[in-house]
C-alpha cells in the first residue's frame, strides 16, 4: 500500500533517478559486485522479487548466516528465546506486508539456490529483531552516535549526516558489509547498509536526498514500558526510505505508526536543509530539529525535557551515552573545547567518527579498543558513514575493526542506480 500524502515525493524521486548523469538509464537486472570488501548489492521490482533475487545472489553468504544464526554464543540465543516468548509470532502479524514479501521471496530464492535453513522465519525474526531484542532483556546494548550539521556549521552550507553504528563484535555482520540498493516497484529506490539477509535496514539513503539512521534506547519499563503487537522502527525506515521525499513526509508516516519501544531516529533532508532527530517511546514523542547554529546530535538517552520520563537512560553520570554526547558538544558548537564549528564537511565529519576521547574523563583510548563504553569511535562501532543528503553520497567503513580507522568508500545514488555514471568524488576520504 502507498498513501496518497506520499505520491508527490515518489514521483520526484523517480523523475530524478529515471536517467542519471548523461542520460543513462537505470539498471534492469540484479547484481552484486564487490568494492573495497563490501558487498554491493543491486535488487528491483516487487518485494517479492527483490527477495528472491537475494536470495540467490547471497547464497553463500546465507548460508554461512545460517551457520551464524545457530552457533554464535549470542545469536545462538535469539531465536530460541523469540519463539519460547511468542515473539515470531508477533513479527509475523506486525511486519509490514513489504517486509513479509521480501522475506518470502529471499527463503524461496536461498531454497532455489540450495540454501538450507534460511527460512521465513529467520528472515522475519531479524527484521523484526529490534522489537525482539528489547522484550529479551536487551540481548545487545545501547549504542550509536549521530549528528547533523548544515549551514553555517559547515564550510560551503552541504549537510552532513555522521552516523557510527555500534553493536557487539558480530562476526557475520562484520566480515559482510553490503550496501543493498533496492529500485522498489513504484516506491523511491534507495541503498542501506547491512548485511546478507537484511531487509529492515538501520540505516540508508533515498534517491529524494533522504538519510535516515536508527539510535537504540530502552523505554522506561515504570512509566512507558515496551508494547507487544506493535511495529518495529527498522522497518520503519525501510518503509520512510522508499515513500518519503522529505523530511515532512517522513515524520508524518513515524507519527501515523503505533510503536512498541523506545529509540531514537535521525532523519536529515538534503534538498530542504532540514533534520531532525526522533525522541520515540512506545506511547510519547518529541522532535529535536537543527538548531540556529545549524546542528542536531544525539547518542543512546532522549534530550527532549519533555521525554526524559519515558527512558531508562543514563544510568550514572559516567555512561557512554553521556560521555559520548558531551564529546559531541566538545567538538561540533561553536563554543565547544575542540570545536570543528564552520568546517564540518564530509572529511571534517569523518573525525568526528574517529574521536577517540571520553568526553567525561579525557581519557583518549587505542584505536584497538573495540568497546571502552567511553568515546564516539571505541564504543562498538562495525559499521560507520557519512551521509551526504543534497548530493546523494554515502561514504562508508567498514571490515575488520577498528572500524573507522578504515577509509570510508564512496557511493554514490547516481552510479548506483545507473551504470556507467562516473564514481563520487572524493572516491574515498582516506
Amino acid at each position: 500500500m502507498i498513501w496518497s500524502w506520499f505520491l508527490p515525493g515518489i514521483v520526484a524521486a523517480l523523475s530524478l533517478c529515471a536517467c542519471g548523469d548523461g542520460g543513462r538509464s537505470a539498471y534492469t537486472e540484479p547484481s552484486r559486485e564487490e568494492r573495497q570488501g563490501i558487498h554491493v548489492l543491486r535488487l528491483l521490482g516487487t518485494p517479492y522479487q527483490m527477495g528472491w533475487q537475494h536470495g540467490r545472489l547471497m547464497a553463500a553468504e546465507l548460508a554461512e548466516g545460517v551457520e551464524f544464526v545457530k552457533n554464535d554464543p549470542l545469536f545462538s540465543l535469539f531465536l530460541p528465546m523469540a519463539r519460547s516468548q511468542g515473539l515470531i509470532e508477533d513479527a509475523l502479524a506486525q511486519s509490514y506486508p513489504e517486509v513479509l514479501d521480501e522475506c518470502r521471496g529471499m527463503a524461496a530464492g536461498a531454497a532455489d539456490a540450495g540454501v538450507e535453513g534460511w527460512d521465513l522465519e529467520t528472515c522475519v525474526a531479524l527484521a523484526y529483531g529490534d522489537v525482539i531484542i528489547a522484550f529479551i532483556n536487551d540481548l545487545l546494548g545501547n549504542g550509536c552516535t549521530q549528528f547533523v550539521a548544515s549551514g553555517p556549521a559547515t564550510p560551503a552550507g552541504v549537510m552532513v549526516h555522521g552516523r557510527n553504528m555500534d553493536w557487539d563484535r558480530l562476526s557475520y555482520l562484520i566480515r559482510h558489509p553490503t550496501v543493498i540498493v533496492r529500485r522498489p516497484e513504484g516506491g523511491v529506490p534507495f541503498a542501506s547498509v547491512g548485511f546478507p539477509g537484511n531487509v529492515a535496514p538501520y540505516n540508508g539513503i533515498n534517491a529524494a536526498g533522504l538519510s535516515v539512521a536508527s539510535n537504540n534506547n530502552g523505554a522506561n519499563p515504570d512509566t512507558d514500558p515496551n508494547q507487544r503487537s506493535r511495529r518495529g522502527h527498522t522497518q520503519m525506515i525501510y518503509q520512510m526510505l522508499s515513500r518519503c521525499g522529505s523530511l515532512a513526509q517522513a515524520e508524518e508516516f513515524l507519527l501515523a505508526q503505533t510503536h512498541a519501544r523506545a529509540t531514537i531516529l535521525v532523519v536529515a533532508d538534503g534538498e530542504r536543509g532540514e533534520a531532525a532527530v526522533f525522541e520515540v517511546s512506545p506511547s510519547h514523542h518529541a522532535a529535536r530539529r537543527l538548531d540556529a547554529d545549524g546542528l542536531v546530535y544525539a547518542t543512546n538517552h532522549f534530550l527532549d525535557p519533555g521525554m526524559d520520563p519515558y527512558d531508562n537512560e543514563p544510568g550514572s553520570p559516567q555512561d557512554s551515552t553521556v560521555c559520548r554526547l558531551e564529546r559531541l558538544r566538545q567538538l561540533l558548537p561553536p563554543g565547544g573545547a575542540e570545536t570543528r564549528y564552520g568546517q564540518i564537511d564530509a572529511a571534517a565529519a569523518v573525525a568526528v567518527l574517529r574521536d577517540r576521547k571520553n568526553g567525561c574523563t579525557g581519557e583518549v583510548y587505542p584505536p584497538e579498543e573495540f568497546d571502552t563504553n567511553g568515546s564516539i569511535a571505541n564504543n562498538g562501532a562495525i559499521w560507520s558513514m557519512v551521509f551526504v543528503p543534497m548530493e546523494r553520497l554515502l561514504y562508508l567503513a567498514a571490515g575488520e575493526p577498528p572500524v573507522p580507522s578504515h577509509p570510508y568508500v564512496g557511493f554514490g545514488m547516481d552510479e548506483l542506480l545507473h551504470p556507467g555514471a562516473p564514481p563520487p568524488s572524493p572516491s574515498q576520504i582516506p
